[in-house]
């Protein structure tokens, strides 16, 4: 039967460090405490705080307030054995253990007393907050900033009114702010402070201990409490998390599993999205839909802050999918959490209805790698347009990046070499080039939009596709900052060279290798510094030639460029770059640039000091020669420094914006015979381009079946006498 409390509830405090964050939470529990029908009272545990200000205040709040306690430690415990001593103050009554880097709201201490009570056995209740692994909300696992436009109160409101009384059992509870009721303290005891003195993984211990003597932990869905996170303990976190965890698998041998478990299934995912629901609704916004291979790379950063340059207008959210099977929607904003995977044909209508509930408006694809083909026809089926950005050459080839086997620029060739090229290398289900070119043709030729980053990059397609709808719109905002000069040599110094990224062939790792070599064996004044890592492992080179820093995180990128104190930067792409996003960082320096002919790098380089552009085929050899050259240039002082203003990005929300005006008709099909479709050139291989009569009359077929099954007086028979199956088969068949 149900559990009742009579006791009253003590809520233990331990701080140590962090004067303003122990004032917000100290603060925000007296303000709660007069909303609590739960008879309350507070310990603050003061574990000998190295900041006089913060004792000050503790010893003062105490003495204003006769609801709070303050114990004080003559020397520092440690976190642990001052929760310890906390809950042993605590006598008999419940305990809540609350970290100082908190802050709650509204009657919280009520909502966690009635789901510890909601069962016999329960041993402790955690509640959800913005920081707390398992709990965390609105994206799970993750550290969370407050919500736009939220509190901790209004955030708390809405999840006592949209998960009333919900609870979900759990492997642990989370210490931030945990429940535990005195009946489990008097089972299992207190938190082991000999095994974990300092910190983390003792509410871990504890849950454990409490689930083998047959009592359960829970969380209350209906209580958000927020957490700052590593306040008290810094630097020092990762560390502890370690050494706690390798105790507990060493003590528990089901726990990792338990928890992995947990992760896989998300069984609080509805009380997430329950809320983010809800919270949409409060605040409607049209949404946008962006379609991309979630790989990662320069295409990610693109969506995600296009994402962010139109919030105050739109919610944006991201479909992926790398095996062509499984479809993952994802929210852009850190205000939502939304992430949902679908099995795709079998659960598309599912995904189709969740689309129109979060008001998706308009869809932008950004890359196709793995998308099952039911999903290109995304717009029609919702009956929305679309617009298509080109982040590299898929859609003329499934290589990619126009390469061949040996990482080296293909030249574009004709069509019996390309298919050669498919045959010798398979790759993404081609299996003529004609058609795959054609497929994309149809994709492309109904965007309201194809976006390029770049004139070569909309030059290049303009060979193969005839684009009217073509806009030419680099992906970054204008920035004139320059975040680094580099020094003049002296007659006996080196001349530093950075190549930035992740190399692979066709970025030119071998060819940085080839040049190192060279340097190396001919003792030349030059050091490279590979600020990323390569596709493999280098040849061994000393320190004084190469040197690889390894992976980075983008926002690191400028300091590590100023770090290595480079006098050029090297781009070494052998394929034709779209845009390239470490040239935006080379050009927020005024370092010399040295780049390859091809792709988007003459373009951006145009009219900059200090930057040349050579042929993407230039021999190791010949390039040392040329940085020998400049290496003379900076130890007589004659170079004039290079900085070039970062391209103002297209106003997306205002074009978001217009297609929401349009009510989002769907661009009629493009008329087109024969080699019209594509833009006439010297060497244009219109053949493999060509769309014939018969592929014209099957989408003509194609668009009268939509047509008819899109009525809403006859679909629902359709949907009883034809499998979904049939429709996709026959949508595929006719799309060719």
């Amino acid at each position: 039967m149900n559990g009742k409390s009579t006791n009253r509830v003590c809520v233990v405090v331990p701080v140590y460090a962090g004067l303003e964050e122990s004032r917000r939470c100290i603060e925000s529990l007296i303000a709660s405490l007069q909303l609590q029908k739960t008879d309350t009272r507070v310990i603050v545990v003061d574990d000998c705080s190295p900041e006089p200000a913060l004792s000050q205040y503790c010893r003062k709040i105490s003495d204003s307030n006769p609801s709070i306690s303050l114990l004080v430690n003559e020397k520092n415990l440690g976190f642990v054995k001052s929760v310890n001593r906390g809950m042993q103050e605590a006598g008999c009554d419940d305990v809540i253990l609350l970290n100082s880097d908190t802050e709650v709201a509204n009657d919280w201490i009520d909502r966690l007393v009635a789901a510890a009570y909601r069962e016999d056995k329960i041993a402790t209740v955690t509640p959800f907050s913005n920081n707390a692994t398992i709990c965390s909300y609105p994206r799970f696992l993750e550290s969370n900033p407050l919500p736009t436009n939220e509190t901790v109160k209004s955030l708390d409101t809405l999840f006592a009114h949209v998960n009333a009384d919900k609870t979900v059992d759990l492997p642990t509870g989370h210490g931030f702010c945990i429940f535990i009721r005195r009946a489990a303290i008097g089972s299992i005891g207190l938190f082991d402070d000999k095994a974990f003195p300092r910190g983390y993984g003792e509410e871990n211990d504890f849950c454990c201990r409490a689930h083998i003597a047959g009592w359960k932990n829970i969380l209350a869905c209906d209580v958000f409490v927020f957490h700052e996170g590593s306040v008290s303990f810094g630097a020092e976190r990762e560390a502890r998390v370690a050494a706690a965890m390798k105790t507990i698998a060493n003590r528990y041998s089901w726990y990792h599993g338990a928890v992995n478990r947990f992760i896989e299934t998300d069984p609080v995912a509805g009380f997430r999205q329950a809320v983010s629901d809800y919270r949409r609704l409060k605040n409607p916004r049209p949404s946008i839909l962006m379609i991309n291979h979630g790989l990662g790379g320069g295409t990610q950063k693109h969506v995600h802050e296009l994402a962010r340059s139109v919030e105050s207008g739109f919610r944006c959210y991201e479909l992926a999918s790398t095996n062509g099977k499984r479809a993952e929607i994802r929210s852009l904003s850190h205000d939502d959490g939304l992430q949902e995977f679908y099995e795709i044909p079998r659960q598309l209508d599912s995904l189709l209805k969740r689309l129109k509930v979060l008001g998706v408006i308009h869809v932008h694809f950004h890359h196709t790698i793995g998308l099952p083909l039911e999903l290109f026809d995304l717009p029609s089926l919702l009956g929305v347009g679309y617009d298509f950005t080109a982040h590299d050459f898929f859609t003329i080839c499934p290589q990619i990046n126009l390469v061949e086997d040996r990482g080296n620029y293909c030249g574009e060739p004709e069509r019996t070499v390309c298919n050669a090229c498919i045959k010798k290398r398979p790759a993404h289900g081609a299996r003529d080039i004609g058609e795959w070119r054609a497929y994309y043709a149809q994709l492309l030729a109904k965007a309201r939009h194809v976006y390029c980053p770049s004139h070569d990059t909309a030059t290049r397609l303009q060979r193969y596709f005839y684009l009217p709808n073509i806009v030419v719109v680099p992906h970054e905002t204008g920035n004139d900052g320059i975040v680094y000069k580099p020094e003049q040599i002296e007659s006996d110094g080196h001349l530093v060279i950075c190549i930035i990224g992740a190399l692979s062939k066709w970025k030119g790792a071998d060819l940085v290798e080839a040049a190192a070599e060279l340097v190396e064996k001919s003792r030349l004044p030059i050091r490279f510094v590979l600020i990323g890592f390569a596709y493999r492992q280098l040849n061994d080179l000393s320190q004084r030639v190469l040197q690889i820093t390894g992976p980075y995180q983008d926002g690191d990128l400028d300091t590590l460029i100023a770090q290595h104190k480079p006098h050029a930067i090297w781009f070494t792409s052998q394929w034709p770059e779209t845009y390239s996003y470490t040239l935006s960082a080379a050009l927020r320096t005024q370092c010399a640039i040295i780049a390859p002919d091809l792709g988007a790098f003459s373009e951006r380089l145009r009219d900059r000091q200090l930057s040349w552009v050579l042929p993407w085929n230039t021999t190791p050899a010949s390039f040392t020669d040329f940085f020998m050259a400049l290496r003379k240039c900076f130890i007589e002082n004659r170079v004039q420094f290079g900085n070039t203003r970062l391209a103002d990005s297209g106003n997306y929300l205002e074009r978001y914006a217009e297609a929401r005006q349009k009510k989002q008709v769907i661009p009629g099909q493009i008329a087109v015979q024969g080699s019209n479709l594509y833009s006439p050139g010297a060497d244009a291989p219109v053949y493999a381009m060509r769309v014939s009569s018969y592929i014209l009359a099957k989408r003509a077929l194609r668009d009268k079946i939509i047509a008819i099954y899109r009525n809403e007086k006859i679909r629902p028979l359709l949907k009883r006498i034809v499998p979904i199956k049939w429709v996709i088969a026959a949508d595929r068949w006719l799309s060719y």
